[in-house]
């Protein structure tokens, strides 16, 4: 530019060039600084691009392990998916056999249920066929009572004492019902009155006569207690009454057969 300047108009033309290089120049300065600064980027976002390589690599080794981890999960899963089937299998064969047993029970409670009410049938037949055997022994007693035999209160005492039971245990089962007033005591009933009267002076002084007050007393107290518990609906004390009179009713039918042997053993001692 200098030298064009000195050589005046011949040397314009070497201005011109001189400018268009000093142009050039800063051209390919500004040129170079900008591809210095995209190399520069370049190489920023190329360490970037590595970095997130190296992420995505690491990422891809944890996603592998996850997966790993999750298919060794799902193995176990599907063991214990296996296990639960085979015991759901076994609780269903239980549950089958609960079923079939409780349909063999349900028989056996059916044939239960028959055979009880066919016992049922023969209890009631056979309570029917004690009550018809009941009323024609009274019928007897009443007959008997007419008539002159040996003993025969001391006869008449034991089937009275017998048919007394026999209601009470009628009371107990709920075929007849009592009241505890209703029941006589050991004086008003027929061997309490026989006892009492002067038609039993010739046993006085039978051992067995004189021992045979209290059985009866107590055959009467018990019995007349245990209607008076069951009307009360103490099933349990009107039993425990009932074992009581049991036992005395036990001594009284002992002390009336005594009397009634020993009087029968003097009879034939006399006509010996």
């Amino acid at each position: 530019t200098i030298e064009a300047a000195r050589a005046g108009e011949a040397g314009k033309g070497f201005a011109v060039v001189a400018s268009e290089v000093k142009n050039l120049a800063q051209q390919t300065a500004n040129a170079t600084d900008d591809i210095r600064a995209r190399i520069a980027g370049l190489r920023d976002e190329m360490e970037g691009i590595e970095v997130s390589m190296n992420d995505g690599c690491k990422a891809v080794e944890a996603g592998r392990a996850v997966v790993d981890e999750v298919g060794g999960e799902m193995t176990e899963i599907e063991h214990r998916v296996a296990q639960v089937t085979g015991r759901m299998d076994d609780v269903a064969g239980i549950l089958r056999q609960q079923s079939e047993a409780s349909a063999e029970v349900a028989r056996g409670v059916s044939d239960i249920a028959e055979k009880t009410r066919a016992n049922v049938d023969l209890v009631e037949q056979s309570v029917q066929t004690g009550e018809n055997t009941v009323a024609l022994i009274a019928r007897k007693l009443s007959a008997m009572a007419e008539m002159n035999i040996p003993h025969k209160v001391i006869r008449l005492a034991k089937a009275d004492h017998v048919i007394w039971k026999k209601r009470l245990a009628d009371m107990m089962v709920g075929h007849e019902s009592l009241r505890h007033d209703e029941l006589a005591d050991h004086h008003s009933c027929r061997l309490g009155k026989w006892y009492y009267s002067d038609a039993a002076a010739p046993f006085r002084d039978h051992a067995a006569f004189r021992t045979l007050e209290e059985p009866h007393r107590l055959v009467h107290l018990h019995g007349r207690e245990a209607a008076r518990l069951y009307g009360t609906g103490d099933l349990n004390g009107a039993l425990a009454e009932m074992e009581k009179m049991d036992r005395a009713s036990e001594d009284v039918m002992r002390l009336l057969q005594d009397m009634q042997d020993t009087d029968d053993g003097a009879v034939q001692r006399a006509a010996e």
